[in-house]
């Protein structure tokens, strides 16, 4: 029986009473930790959600739950609306008698749509917006030494200021549910470094690193540290800074003068460094630094701290050269990602965001551009690691042209910046929607708007105008690419600079009953011919691969994408031609233009291409006609990231049938049932129905463990896949 269900083998244990207990964190320096573990989590689906308290509601009827989460787990392929509604998530929280004299606050990275903040029943914050943070307060409004219960209401029905796209009736895209971003918890002293959505004012709180003057010899370092005192007593303090290199050693530093700050006021502090010979972040060599940040009283005892990892690079962009990376012109060669994944939506880990960034890199790209909405904080860190430019995106929102509109842009596109101006690997800010119209008064406003908030630099905008925007950045238009696969359409949006080719990931497209199909790789990232296509363009390697199954309905035209300048096709080991790549007036604008052959008819058999560089290869690839059904492997993508316990963490395994020589037989669209033991539990459609003989489904980590999976279809050998998880 087909079912769409979250299949555990641990037990389920719903608490009746949850809590955590702040003792050993009040000395924590202020470094946030995570408050994701031991949540309970209900849905309410009945047509008088607004009307039920969920404090009548038994605890035993909760859901215990771990963060990122979703509400509802949706199909892979959204055929009806998705699910919208009300759900309710909650928690004990202990702090000891001696937090009382400390600041207390939660950060959440995202929660959709309009969330509700309770504390003991009371509501102490709201926030609307489902993809950017915003920081509740807790300091006044705890009871110390005893359990407080941290309730948090999200609605996630339709409304003008949830993000979809043009329409929230015509989607664009999904914006599914839950508290799927991270919550973290600050504890520190009164006198504190504030978060960037902390505090309200131009530029936020938190910290702003800023360079200029980069060469290879030289860089100057501004930083600009926002400090509250949140105590009822005049504070002295100074600010220093410590700038370490990717081994930890101290390479620069700045300590200033003694500052005073009065009760209930914040201020911002300005500092430079100079840093000799700095290492420079490229799209090559993606070196990071981590500036160390302490308030210091007069005696030198560190008060609070925060580290910041950045970058030391410029971006500024010339018309004749195009983007400048420190000076040097870059070639571009991105693509597009929306953020989901199958059943879970949006609630991916960051392990999970971090796999994403790795396939984009592997495919050949240096830039991704995030068409719809900011991304999580955890996929711009992967992007630093990696040396992956990001053009970063205010959320799409149907446009009223009301003032709520306005204002609510204005803000989205505020906090944005104070979220992730430190990201060197952030290049852009797009600040108009892909489809759409938006007023020039509003668009001259948000342009400025990036311009305050970072005063520093790296504001360079993008938009649908150049008029305004530093950058022009057209929607998407649908365009068929040399090589594309069986009839694939793909999308090809372009930035004026240089085009940005394609879309990475299938996604739920919201205004219709199937996926937005135009990815290089499926919604559960299995990667399609133009994938290969793609990664072809890229010197990085060697490639050679056949864009063709070998079955009678593939037809006698085969395209070998490779890099190389000579491909050798042969059909069960005779030889069929020697080519250069394609010449036509297509092929002409590709660094790498695909190989076509003909073949002399149909025959079963193998299909082999060698790739030449100067008479030597470099690089193979077989196809071979499969024969019957007969057995199965599986496999799990880690993408470079060991699956990670206790953290939500999930992996894709892949159940790929096989004919007695292991040849993937495209044609099955058998059912193949997964099954798990050991601390983890599996999500989406089991059995799952194979798509071109590969059935897809997530598993999802519990405790740190040994996880054996099995996977069984009828008439074919079980498969099965030894793996664990970590912390």
């Amino acid at each position: 029986m087909i079912r769409i269900a979250v299949i555990s083998v641990l037990p389920a244990v719903i608490a009746a009473m949850l809590f955590m207990t702040a003792c050993g964190r009040s000395d924590t320096g202020g470094v946030p930790v995570s408050f994701n573990d031991e949540w309970l989590f209900i849905r309410q689906d009945s047509a008088n959600a607004d009307k039920i308290l969920p404090g009548i509601i038994p605890n035993h009827k909760w859901e215990e739950v771990t963060l990122p989460h979703t509400a509802f787990v949706e199909p892979a392929v959204v055929t009806d609306r998705q699910w919208t509604g009300i759900c309710w998530y909650k928690k004990l929280y202990r702090p000891d008698r001696r937090q009382r004299h400390r600041h207390t606050g939660l950060l959440f990275d995202g929660a959709m749509q309009d969330a509700i903040v309770y504390l003991n029943g009371a509501e102490i914050a709201r926030h609307t917006g489902g993809y950017l943070p915003f920081y509740v307060n807790l300091t006044d409004d705890l009871e110390y030494g005893r359990e407080n219960e941290i309730m948090v209401r999200l609605d996630n029905r339709k409304s003008s200021l949830v993000s979809s796209g043009v329409s929230v009736n015509e989607p664009d895209f999904l914006w599914y549910s839950g508290l799927y971003r991270n919550v973290s918890l600050y504890v520190t002293d009164r006198l504190h470094i504030t978060a960037p959505p902390e505090y309200p004012s131009t530029t936020g709180g938190g910290i702003i690193t800023g360079v200029r003057d980069v060469s290879r010899e030289s860089a100057t370092i501004t930083l600009s540290v926002h400090v509250s005192n949140d105590d009822n007593t005049p504070r002295s303090f100074r600010v220093k800074n410590i700038l370490l290199d990717a081994a930890g050693l101290e390479v620069a530093s700045s300590l200033s003068e003694l500052s005073d700050l009065e009760p209930g006021q914040g201020q911002r502090l300005m500092t430079r460094m100079i840093v000799m010979q700095p290492s420079l972040w490229t799209t090559e060599t993606p070196f990071l630094y981590t500036v160390r940040t302490s308030l210091v009283s007069e005696n030198g005892t560190i008060i609070d701290s925060r580290e910041t990892r950045t970058g030391i690079r410029s971006v500024r962009m010339t018309p004749d050269k195009g983007l400048l990376l420190n000076g040097e012109p870059v070639s571009i060669t991105g693509t597009n990602r929306n953020q989901e994944y199958p059943y879970i939506g949006f609630a991916l880990s960051d392990n999970a965001g971090y796999r994403d960034a790795v396939k984009i890199r592997e495919a050949g790209f240096n830039l991704v551009r995030c068409p719809h909405y900011p991304p999580a904080p955890a996929f711009l860190d992967a992007c630093d690691e990696l040396g992956l430019m990001v053009i970063n995106s205010v959320p799409d929102r149907d446009n009223t042209g009301d003032s709520l509109f306005a204002e609510a842009t204005v803000l989205d596109v505020q906090v944005m910046c104070r979220r992730d101006r430190n990201h060197p690997s952030v290049v852009m800010w797009k600040i108009t929607p892909d489809r759409g119209m938006i007023r020039g008064s509003l668009l001259s406003l948000l342009h400025q708007t990036v311009k305050e908030e970072l005063p520093l630099g790296n504001s360079l905008t993008s938009g649908l105008t150049d008029s305004v925007t530093d950058v022009y950045d057209p929607s998407g238009t649908y365009v068929t690419l040399p090589g594309a696969g069986e009839n694939r359409q793909y999308e090809r949006p372009a930035i004026r600079i240089e085009p940005v080719n394609c879309l990475m990931f299938d996604y739920n497209r919201g205004y219709a009953p199937d996926l937005e199909a135009s990815g290089i790789m499926d919604i559960f990232r299995l990667p399609k011919f133009s994938y290969w296509f793609y990664r072809s363009q890229s010197d990085d390697g060697p490639v050679c691969f056949i864009a063709h199954h070998n079955l009678p309905t593939s037809g006698n035209t085969v395209r070998v994408y490779s890099n190389a300048d000579t491909v050798m096709l042969f059909r069960n080991d005779t030889l069929i031609a020697i080519k250069g790549p394609d010449s036509d007036s297509t092929a002409l604008s590709l660094a790498h233009p695909p190989f076509t052959f003909v073949l002399p008819g149909y025959s079963p058999g193998t299909l082999r291409a060698s790739a030449l560089r100067n008479g030597r290869e470099v690089a193979s690839h077989a196809v071979s006609t499969p024969g019957k059904t007969s057995t199965m492997r599986l496999a799990a993508d880690f993408s470079n990231k060991q699956l990670k316990a206790g953290s939500s963490d999930v992996i894709f395994v892949y159940a790929t049938l096989t004919d007695s020589a292991g040849n993937q037989v495209y044609t099955s669209d058998a059912l193949v049932e997964f099954t798990v033991r050991g601390n983890a539990e599996l999500v989406g459609v089991n059995p799952a129905r194979a798509e071109a003989g590969i059935a897809s489904i997530l598993l999802r980590a519990g405790n740190p463990g040994k996880i054996m999976i099995k996977a069984s279809s009828p008439g074919v050998s079980e498969a099965e896949l030894m793996t664990e998880s970590g912390l």
